[in-house]
């Protein structure tokens, strides 16, 4: 079957059930096959910030449950069908806004239990995501957004120069200037920061953080209880439903009518009352180097 249109993703929304046909099924070796269906509540890990791990879950055919062993991001060129998938479309290079490119979820399923594989394709199938696991990392990813915003309101003082780059509450952006990688559990977010020499000559005085950091941990977890409030805040992913290449935004209305928004392709929690206490925990690892450790409090 000829695929002609990018997956369509309904995750951003929250979902995790779908109902959908199989376009497409590739042997990719011995032991796998990679499933490709017009729509997905399944997210896939990112070949090119691989923060948020794949759904878990299974798709059933049939009434037969398959198991989904992972979720990758592949590419499918448009005319010649060439293909490519996870690392490979990193080394390729493919931007995502290339139109000649279309980008699809693959749900990785073992080939010992399908066969006769070629047999499904155009077949109805359901896919269920463990809602219990996705429910767990969306909540340790909107930690991380939040600490990311309380980190950088933290470290205005250390900005020696008028930083150009501000987050979207208006303060210089440490965090995407200098998180070199991030991931996340279903305990929390880990996320590693190094401090540059470039980041000193644009003004952020890297030795007096570093030094302050005890007293920097303290302030962001202060400015994680000013951010929020008293309230319930409820995240959203815009779109709610896309394809899978087109850009996504993280949006969260927080205190004091401020909202704040940062570019995103993964998921989140529906939303996080004040009882649900957000904890960052500062650690130094090098010399200029810092991880700071984010999760949710129940």
């Amino acid at each position: 079957m000829f695929i002609n249109a990018s997956t369509k993703v309904i995750f951003p929304n929250g979902s995790t059930h779908g109902s959908s046909k199989i376009l497409m099924i590739k042997l990719l070796n011995n032991s796998d096959l990679a499933v490709f269906t017009e729509e997905t509540p399944f997210h896939p890990v990112d070949y090119n910030w691989s923060d948020q791990p794949s759904d878990r879950g299974h798709i059933s055919i049939d009434g037969n449950k398959i198991p989904v062993k992972n979720c990758l991001i592949a590419v499918i060129h448009k005319q010649t069908q060439e293909f490519f998938i996870d690392q490979d479309v990193k080394a390729k290079k493919i931007k995502r806004d290339d139109p000649n490119w279309l980008f699809l979820v693959a749900h990785i399923i073992d080939r010992s239990i399908c066969p006769n594989y070629e047999c499904l394709i155009g077949k109805a199938v359901t896919l269920d995501v463990d809602d219990n696991y996705r429910q767990a990392i969306s909540k340790s990813h909107t930690a991380s957004h939040l600490v990311s915003l309380a980190l950088n309101l933290a470290a205005t003082i250390f900005w020696s120069k008028q930083f150009k780059n501000n987050d979207s509450l208006g303060n210089p952006d440490l965090d995407r200037e200098a998180i070199q990688i991030s991931s996340m559990n279903e305990l929390e977010s880990i996320d590693v920061y190094h401090l540059s020499g470039s980041l000193q000559k644009k003004g952020f005085e890297v030795q007096k953080f570093l030094t302050a950091l005890p007293e920097v941990e303290r302030s962001t977890n202060e400015n994680i209880v000013r951010i929020q409030g008293n309230t319930t805040i409820k995240p959203t992913i815009n779109p709610p439903v896309a394809f899978l290449n087109e850009k996504r935004v993280w949006t969260c209305g927080l205190f004091g009518g401020k909202v704040a928004t940062i570019p995103c392709g993964g998921t989140h929690a529906a939303e996080i009352n004040p009882q649900n206490k957000i904890i960052a925990k500062f650690e130094r690892t090098g010399n200029a180097d810092f991880v700071v450790r984010s999760r949710i409090i129940q």
